[in-house]
């Protein structure tokens, strides 16, 4: 782990990937090339309408409100986004179709009577919402059925069309083409853009057109890319030969309806601007970080061969027009990539003293970088100690050596203030192939390290070690006595699970006493669903802590270490086993884990149950797991938060001295 992580700290690595995705921009392999195709349609969502919802006569709640945001889509199926406020604080509500009277939703308020909840057309499932069909909505109380709100969505239609993208890439890692396209008529904006990469090229290529506000021009002077979509195209280099062909990619809608409500933002319940107040109305921003902007859109890269041949520029696109005949409509413009060149090793051991070098050089234009950074870690009874040297051309290296660079290949050593080397070896060397990920350990290490300071010593041109520079030390955090176990069990292709167990010491900075300790026992499961029936895969959970009780009411997490456990379904029968993971000192999730235990292979149905070994190693029942609701109980419920009581003093939080990247 920890040679994976010094390794991602090298800048090349991070320069190369980020060239990479310049070169493989887009997620959707385009279909196989069919008889060069006129022009596409496109596909996708309306713009979202509100409807109010109003007390039925004799309500039992007069307070009540709430608001159904509508999108229709062109296949006539609806998309409801309900929101409810001044309901009765922590109630669970049902949304019904009236003429039916089938349940769509439930939902629970929070302390302020407020909820959210989304519901969408479910497919071909039996026991889907069939939305289309429901023109007339009630909320209601779950446990008597009585109804607070209702709202009447029969007149709602197709409104505005929304925003629309069409991604695509072919090809392969070395040799690909990728094709962006986005248009929203509501702002009057076009884009046409097209990026090719040739293996071995020393640039890659694009093809940018687009219209703002009625100024610029779209390939084959077309309205709107959606003239463009779904058309045959072709790219061709300087001598004729066909690099790639197929189709252009299909429209689909941009899902922009939950990015930010300001309309019904309640800005008179900012008490105090200065100090932020209480955000009494802060749910009603939106759900910033939950919006389906890209739909189902993959972005894997390209998933098919590389073309066959030897292709030099100048590369002509050519696209079909409304009479399907190939059309030249220009040339991909070359982008120089930078230069960029790296070397990375390992050395000592790895269970012991150990250290990584990373050089690094990137040349683009007139700029250019260098870095030489050195890591050694000294393993100990209480932790870790680290030390580093990070040298750029902004320091100043010794004058046997011109740049870092000149620093590969070179035999080095880390000396301790004692001047014995600890660690030895030989500089790695100096090229290009960041994608290099089976870095073994070289050289030797003392079995000691001895005292700091701890310099490094490379070999000049004659030969002599000289002294490079002092490592400083590295702060790796102290996370005191924390221990967790984390494991995966079942099938990764059909039923699975995973259990977290943490215990780590309380923080005096959040009110904790210095001998408190927080524990807590997570276990997720996930039933996969059925892909000829469209029925999404279940997720299901149960959470324990040391406030609310441990399961088999234990003192402490480390009593559960290693029993053996059972998730039930409803006839008792166990579709989910093995034995709960060990506790270890510090963070267990950088490791690579198998799945393990067993899982039926089928769920059967709800409610599924958790049943851990006791002292005597009998089964007992622990409890039900609970639904998980992603439409709703993922999303942050902010009413909740007491912002008044957070102490905000960043001071003291040490993050050490050179957190995350070393230059």
């Amino acid at each position: 782990m920890q040679s994976r992580t010094r390794k991602q700290r090298s800048l090349s690595l991070v320069v190369g990937r980020w060239v990479m995705g310049l070169c493989a921009v887009g997620a959707l392999v385009a279909g196989a090339p069919d008889a060069y195709a006129a022009k596409g349609k496109k596909k996708g969502k309306k713009r979202p309408q509100e409807v109010e919802m109003v007390q039925p006569a004799h309500s039992p709640d007069v307070d009540a409100n709430g608001v159904v945001r509508v999108t229709v889509q062109n296949n006539g199926k609806r998309k409801l986004v309900i929101k409810l406020r001044d309901l009765d604080p922590k109630t669970r509500y049902e949304v019904r179709d009236a003429l039916t009277d089938a349940v769509l939703g439930t939902v629970r308020t929070n302390k302020k009577g407020k909820a959210k909840l989304r519901i969408k057309d479910g497919g071909r499932r039996s026991d889907a919402p069939k939305l289309a069909e429901a023109d007339d909505l009630e909320v209601t109380y779950e446990d008597d059925g009585e109804c607070v709100l209702e709202a009447d969505l029969s007149r709602v239609e197709a409104g505005e069309e929304e925003p629309a993208a069409g991604f695509a890439i072919l090809g392969g890692e070395e040799t690909n083409l990728s094709f962006s396209l986005f248009t929203d008529p509501e702002y009057e904006f076009e884009e046409f853009y097209a990026s090719l990469c040739i293996d071995g090229a020393d640039a890659f290529y694009d093809f940018s057109a687009f219209v703002e506000e009625g100024e610029g021009d779209l390939p084959l002077g077309v309205d709107s890319v959606e003239d463009l979509a779904e058309r045959a195209f072709r790219v061709t280099d300087v001598d004729g030969d066909v690099v790639f062909e197929g189709d252009l990619p299909a429209l689909e809608t941009l899902d922009f309806e939950d990015f930010g409500d300001f309309d019904d933002m309640d800005w008179d319940d900012f008490d105090d601007f200065d100090d932020m107040g209480e955000f009494d109305d802060f749910d009603d921003m939106g759900d910033f970080g939950d919006f389906d902007l890209f739909g189902d859109f993959d972005f894997d890269g390209p998933t098919g061969e590389n073309p066959v041949g030897q292709f030099d520029a100048p590369f002509t696109l050519e696209i079909a027009d409304a009479d399907g005949v190939l059309t030249d409509v220009g040339t991909f413009e070359a982008i120089e990539l930078p230069d960029f060149q790296f070397g990375f090793g390992l050395y000592g051991d790895e269970d012991g003293i150990n250290a990584s070098v990373a050089i690094d050089t990137v040349t683009e234009g007139d700029f250019s970088m260098e870095a030489f950074e050195v890591f050694l870690e000294i393993p100990g009874d209480d932790g870790s100690s680290a030390y580093e040297l990070f040298l750029s051309e902004e320091d100043t290296l010794p004058a046997a050596f011109t740049s870092a660079a000149d620093l590969a290949e070179r035999a080095f050593e880390i000396r301790n203030a004692n001047g014995a080397a600890v660690i030895t070896g030989t500089l790695p060397a100096f090229g290009n192939d960041w994608e290099d990920e089976d870095i073994e350990f070289t050289g030797t290490a003392a079995t000691e390290a001895g005292a700091a300071p701890f310099d490094l010593f490379v070999a000049d041109d004659d030969g002599l070690m000289t002294d490079v520079g002092e490592l400083e030390e590295f702060d790796l955090g102290d996370f005191g006595d924390f221990r967790s176990g984390f494991a995966l069990y079942g099938n990764e292709d059909g039923i699975q699970g995973s259990v977290e167990m943490d215990a780590f010491p309380g923080c005096p900075e959040w009110g904790d006493d210095e001998d408190e300790e927080h524990q807590s026992f997570y276990l997720s499961l996930c039933i996969p669903g059925d892909d000829d029936t469209d029925t999404d895969e279940l997720l299901f959970d149960l959470y324990a802590d040391g406030e609310s009780g441990l399961p088999l009411d234990a003192e402490s997490i480390d009593e559960l270490e290693g029993r053996a456990f059972e998730v039930r379904n409803a006839d008792g029968d166990a579709i989910l086993s093995g034995d709960l993971p060990d506790l270890t000192s510090g963070f267990g999730f950088w490791e690579d884990f198998d799945f393990e235990g067993s899982a039926a292979d089928e769920a059967g149905s709800a409610p599924y149950t958790l049943f851990l070994a006791n002292d005597a190693g009998t089964l007992t029942e622990i409890d039900d797991l609970a639904e998980v609701d992603w439409d709703a109980d993922w999303d942050m419920d902010w009413d909740d938060m007491d912002w008044d009581d957070m102490d905000w003093d960043m001071d003291d939080f040490d993050f050490g001295d050179d957190w995350g990247f070393g230059f």
